[in-house]
């Protein structure tokens, strides 16, 4: 089938998770908010995974809320908290699913330098300045796009200490595989997940909205979720998503020595065949599941293109943005020439990908690379 390169867009649900969403589909079909043993029976396994989920996460209970997914959790914490004209901000190299509500509402966005960090000082002062005027203050966990990680309990101590009383959101879709959640959601008011992206079923999320956090629905029509998130559960995904997160986070040591070596070897191999490619945010603190290269003299359209017809698939950054004309708002907020950043490609990694693989993979991109500038390997 080819070289399956693209996990930071989506990942294969589990054979645990999917086992699970069968059983569930078969045997728990009941709405969880009726009143007859049917429902009683699905209510007792959503409380169930509930507990689960809370457990892994290091929270109460009372603290998980179920929804279909991060764009969702995302909106909620931000647009749920937004008061008035202006008092949402986020780093500039945030998801389309926080950038956007955070410009509905307004808001602001941080710059980052060359590398994608956060200038912790001019953080600092941005805070103060704002203090009093912020509701909600939103930085990922792990960029999805060039994999930079943030000191997220740093950020989240100065929001508390500096903005006067603004909440602290955390995006954390990219970190579920290769970083402990638990001291992350210890150090936030709100952190949201994503199924999909660490092997559990797609239209499934959590939002965590520690005790103490006033968050209002911005969907009507039921009082599922404690008032704040409407709709019939999906059980079978609920529970497909908690499984895969449980091997998630008790995989990460491994998964992450894992996919170190996978991303060196990719980027070693590449750029040893390709000297003028080079890595984005190369010295930052990078996730090993992602790596975006810059391509010069062509596109990455034409690129993926060429290498979708080779079997490696990849892509040009967030799937939300294919298509778009425009470069990746994350390569240009490094400070990346707009025609470099058209070049920009994202190669995300799994543990399924094996040595052999990302050897072939970095010479078919090679291949590709000269193919369309001209060059010889």
């Amino acid at each position: 089938m080819g070289i399956y390169l693209d996990n930071a867009s989506t990942t294969p649900m589990s054979a645990a998770a999917l086992n699970e969403y069968q059983m569930l589909a078969s045997d728990f079909y009941g709405n969880p908010q009726g009143n007859h043993t049917v429902s009683r029976l699905a209510l007792r396994k959503l409380d169930e995974y509930r507990q689960r989920a809370s457990q892994v996460l290091g929270c109460a209970v009372s603290e998980v809320y179920f929804t279909s997914g991060a764009t969702e959790s995302n909106n909620l914490a931000l647009l749920g908290s937004h008061r008035k004209l202006g008092d949402l901000a986020c780093s500039s190299i945030e998801h389309k699913a926080v950038l956007s509500p955070v410009e509905y509402g307004g808001g602001e966005k941080v710059p980052v330098s060359g590398d994608g960090m956060i200038d912790q000082d001019l953080f600092r002062d941005y805070l103060k300045e704002k203090r009093g005027n912020l509701a909600a203050v939103s930085i990922m966990a792990v960029n999805n796009e060039i994999g930079v990680i943030n000191p997220i309990p740093i950020f989240a101590g100065m929001v508390h200490k500096h903005s006067g009383g603004a909440i602290f959101h955390c995006d954390g879709v990219q970190a579920s595989q290769i970083l402990n959640l638990a001291p992350i959601v210890a150090s936030v008011d709100c952190l949201s997940l994503s199924g999909h992206k660490f092997n559990g079923p797609k239209g499934t999320g959590i939002l965590v909205v520690k005790e103490g956090t006033a968050l209002r629905p911005i969907v009507r029509g039921g009082s599922q979720e404690r008032d704040i998130r409407p709709g019939t559960h999906d059980l079978p995904s609920i529970g497909a998503m908690v499984v895969a997160l449980e091997e998630a986070q008790s995989q990460r040591s491994t998964t992450h020595e894992y996919l170190i070596k996978i991303r060196d070897l990719f980027e070693e191999r590449l750029t040893a065949l390709l000297p003028n490619v080079s890595v984005n945010a190369l010295n930052g603190d990078r996730s090993p599941a992602i790596s975006n290269l810059l391509f010069p003299g062509t596109t990455n359209e034409e690129m993926l293109y060429l290498l979708d017809g080779a079997g490696v698939y990849a892509s040009g950054g967030a799937a939300c943005a294919s298509g778009a004309l425009d470069p990746s708002h994350v390569i240009m907020a490094l400070g990346v020439d707009k025609l470099l950043a058209k070049s920009a490609l994202r190669f995300s990694f799994s543990t399924s990908n094996t040595a052999e693989e990302i050897i072939e993979a970095s010479e078919i991109v090679a291949k590709v690379y000269l193919q369309l500038t001209g060059g010889q390997l």
